[in-house]
């Protein structure tokens, strides 16, 4: 071998010409050596009667550094103790199509053989190398080498898991790399592997976990003669579905040819006659070849859609069968589908099939049948494979798509499947619609028209009747001609269009009109009235503005027009949070409330609205002026009915949906005349309490929410404890109970309570009002009624579950400061007992 470089060498010769002894210190750089570059080559000699030795004699080449110590003898041998360390694997001169190493490897241990044909043994060790890209650590084991075509390799290693690195699998090798021709042969085998691991050391990257037990033969069939597969797993995770028991059997040959030998898919346990999956067949790599063949027997169908990266939800049961066989630029293959009891991108049907040919550099889709209960949507046609190829690849930069969709059979009854929030629909579709251009730019030709529809939508107890309906696709342009329906007395229509694919000032225009439209549902019930046209509108874009720039001009959707409500009852169970989003729509709305604007709940409020409402600029920030204002009604805080003397919405905040709240209001609890006042903003209300006899806002509290009359002093007392237990009990179970009597009856007071029977007037004696409750009395549950005949006059009676205990009482309100009580009380004496009272009320 030629060797090249530059050359310092320092020597000292000894002793006669015919017995010299020569030693001295050499320096080698930049230059090669048995066909290999070295950066370096330093170290001392010595030379005597044919013998050499070598004392740190250090060698630091690109593919890493080897230190020598030893001799060699007169006939060339070797008897070294050689140290490598940090051998480059990715510059090793070894190339072969099927594997690719990298990482650092050390090595020490006893270099031997002749100067010609070196021999190594010793030991090996890594802190990671990479087979394919995939990482394996911690190796060691031995190597024996000749650093030519016999360099055997006994190791053990792990492989971390790609998502869970602090696990890993354990393996172990038995390899021979074959420097001189160029190829790698042996095992790998392994337990507790990743399948996907193994699967992308042999360059096959699939969404596959799973733990395993698996082999790699190199070599198989001799020299450098390819890859074989073996791998068994249980409980494997393809994409997003699972799988009890997975078989793997495949190879890749010399020639780049991947075989699937026997792969297949056992979704349940002990279950082979169902809910498999099996491939066969094989990929050439290299000249682009396919012959493969894959089937499944009564299968979860999301299988077709486990390599995509956002797949189509499928469900049900699926029996397939696909054969694909010719060159990669034009194959040749036909597939059959059928999906029983399942559901295609939440579509549910009852039995989808299709027929598939692929020919010519095109997929033929034969049939497509999907049918729900006794409707069916029905398909054909033609997508060309340059479709699915980068547009400067194509064969045929005109290529289009030609699918017919029949929809005649479709019928309105089909609409339940489509979406969950229709709950039934009646009437004919007809029409076809087809669809061409590409998969970026697709276009739709044709029409859809429905003549006299009904449909149930759900949680709206209103129908949609006499569903009119006239669209119209024109390749770019979809175009809704016409849609009319009766809501109750009155109509709703639209018309409009929407572009495929052009600019956003031309995107779409929408415009609805509803004439006194009825609509009845849980939360709203009233008539509606409105003009509201929906299209896009340019604005700048603050968001995106850079520094003290212009900001750049955008396109976001503009809702502009009216909207009128009538006779309207609106029960909402809780208050909406109303607050900014990320959605950006521009505003130009006008809210009027008409007559009879009712706001009902029997929790919360029984309120009539009037005003209204201009909302302007955007969702983003809003402009709102006006006023909404209620004059009349009750709001219920504290299980009290405060009735409203005046209330308002105004909004003064530009930018902000939240309004500003204005709230006088009264409430009559016995003796006491409450007042509730509510100011500012909804996020930062000012609630404040006041009576009348004069009480602290938490005696008030306290009194409304204990529904006790006498807790005008601070002490709790333990009728107190009592009723503070019920009440979680009463604001539950028994609220409904509760809040039905008394709107049925029309009291003012109907209560559930634990304690004792008292009256339901205000004036209690001191020894009344400190007595600690008895046992019977703690667990005795009462009833009290009160009704005011009028203003003034007000009648009730208490009595216990067990009727023992029982009271009738009145009162009679002289004027606002005076009122005479009375109450006649009954017990197992059965002999009455009378009390009479004066009250005199001062205010401080």
């Amino acid at each position: 071998d030629i060797v090249t470089g530059n050359l310092d060498n320092v020597m000292q010769v000894k002793g006669s010409l015919s017995h010299p002894y020569i030693h001295g210190e050499v320096h080698a750089a930049d230059g090669s050596a048995a066909k290999q570059l070295f950066n370096n080559i330093s170290g001392h000699y010595a030379y005597e009667d044919g013998l050499l030795r070598l004392q740190d004699f250090v060698v630091n080449a690109f593919y890493g550094s080897l230190t020598l110590d030893g001799t060699m003898t007169a006939d060339q041998r070797l008897n070294f103790v050689m140290d490598a360390k940090n051998v480059d694997l990715e510059h090793l001169p070894i190339s072969d199509d099927t594997v690719d190493l990298g990482g650092k490897v050390n090595a020490k241990g006893h270099l031997s053989g002749t100067l010609t044909a070196p021999f190594f043994d010793g030991e090996v060790s890594s802190e990671k190398i990479t087979v394919n890209g995939e990482a394996l650590t911690e190796l060691e084991g031995t190597l024996a080498s000749n650093g030519r075509d016999k360099n055997k390799l006994n190791a053990s290693f792990k492989q971390p898991y790609r998502d869970d690195p602090v696990n890993y699998g354990l393996y172990s090798a038995d390899l021979n790399l074959n420097l001189v021709q160029h190829y790698i042969e042996g095992k790998v085998e392994n337990i507790w592997g990743d399948i996907g691991g193994l699967l992308r050391m042999a360059r096959l990257d699939y969404d596959i976990n799973g733990l395993m037990q698996g082999q790699l033969l190199f070599s198989y069939n001799g020299r450098g003669e390819g890859v074989k597969i073996t791998a068994a797993a249980d409980n494997v995770k393809i994409h997003d579905l699972n799988y009890a028991h997975m078989r793997f059997e495949g190879r890749v040959d010399k020639g780049g040819v991947l075989h699937f030998d026997n792969v297949r898919l056992q979704e349940q346990d002990g279950v082979s006659d169902r809910g498999i999956i099996a491939v066969g067949g094989s990929i050439d790599i290299k000249q682009k070849l396919l012959d493969v063949e894959a089937a499944a027997v009564k299968a979860n169908p999301a299988i077709v859609t486990a390599v995509m990266k956002n797949p189509p939800e499928i469900k049900g049961e699926t029996d397939m069968l696909v054969q694909v066989h010719g060159s990669f630029d034009n194959p040749q293959g036909t597939a059959s589908l059928e999906i029983t009891n399942g559901s295609v991108a939440g579509v549910s049907v009852d039995d989808m099939t299709a027929m598939l040919a692929l020919a010519d550099d095109n997929i033929k889709l034969q049939q497509l049948i999907a049918t729900k209960d006794a409707y069916g949507v029905s398909a054909a046609g033609d997508i060309p494979l340059d479709l699915f190829r980068d547009k400067n690849q194509r064969h045929n930069p005109d290529a289009q798509m030609n699918i017919v969709m029949d929809l005649d059979k479709a019928r309105l009854g089909i609409l339940p499947a489509l979406t969950k929030m229709v709950e039934w629909g009646v009437g004919d579709t007809q029409g076809k619609i087809r669809l061409a251009g590409t998969l970026e730019e697709p276009l739709l030709f044709g029409s859809v028209k429905i003549a006299g529809g009904s449909v149930k939508a759900k949680y709206i107890n209103t129908v949609l009747d006499d569903i009119n309906l006239d669209v119209l696709f024109n390749g770019n342009t979809v175009q809704l001609k016409n849609l009319s329906a009766k809501l109750g007395k009155g109509t709703l229509s639209a018309e409009g269009s929407y572009a495929l694919h052009t600019d956003a000032d031309t995107a779409y225009s929408l415009h609805i009109k509803a004439d006194k439209a009825q609509l009845a549902s849980k939360i709203f019930t009233g008539t509606i009235t409105s003009d509201v046209t929906l299209q896009p509108e340019k604005y700048p874009d603050m968001k995106n503005r850079k520094g003290n720039a212009a900001p750049p001009m955008a396109f976001r959707p503009r809702l502009a027009g009216s909207l009128r409500l009538d006779d309207v009852l609106i029960n909402m169970p809780t208050v909406p949070e109303l607050g900014e989003g990320d959605t950006n729509i521009g505003l130009d709305m006008k809210f009027v409330l008409g007559p009879k604007v009712h706001l009902y709940n029997s929790y919360l409020y029984d309120i009539w609205l009037k005003g209204g409402i201009d909302i302007k600029g955007s969702t983003v920030f809003p402009m709102i002026d006006g006023t909404i204002k209620a004059d009349k009604g009750t709001v219920k805080y504290l299980r009290t009915d405060f009735k409203l003397n005046q209330a308002g919405l105004v909004w003064v905040d530009p930018g902000s949906f939240l309004p500003n709240v204005n709230l006088d209001s009264t409430a009559r609890f016995s003796r006491y005349n409450i007042f509730m006042k509510i100011n500012g903003p909804v996020s930062e209300m000012d609630l404040q309490l006041t009576s009348d006899p004069p009480l602290t806002q938490n005696t008030i509290v306290r009194m409304l929410t204990l529904q006790r009359e006498s807790a005008g002093s601070n002490e709790v007392t333990g009728d107190d404890m009592a009723n503070l237990m019920t009440v979680g009990l009463q604001m539950t179970v028994l609220g409904d109970v509760e809040m039905f009597v008394k709107q049925t009856l029309g009291l003012d007071q109907f209560r559930i309570y634990t304690g004792k029977t008292r009256s339901g007037i205000g004036f209690e004696s001191a020894y009344d009002r400190n007595k600690e409750l008895t046992e019977d009395e703690k667990n005795q549950y009462n009833v009290l009624v009160s009704k005011y005949l009028n203003n003034n006059f007000m009648i009730g009676y208490t009595t216990s579950f067990d009727a023992v205990d029982r009271s009738i009482f009145g009162q009679y309100d002289i004027s606002k400061h005076m009122n005479i009580t009375y109450s006649r009380s009954y017990d197992m004496s059965k002999n009455p007992k009378d009390w009479y009272g004066l009250e005199y009320k001062i205010s401080f």
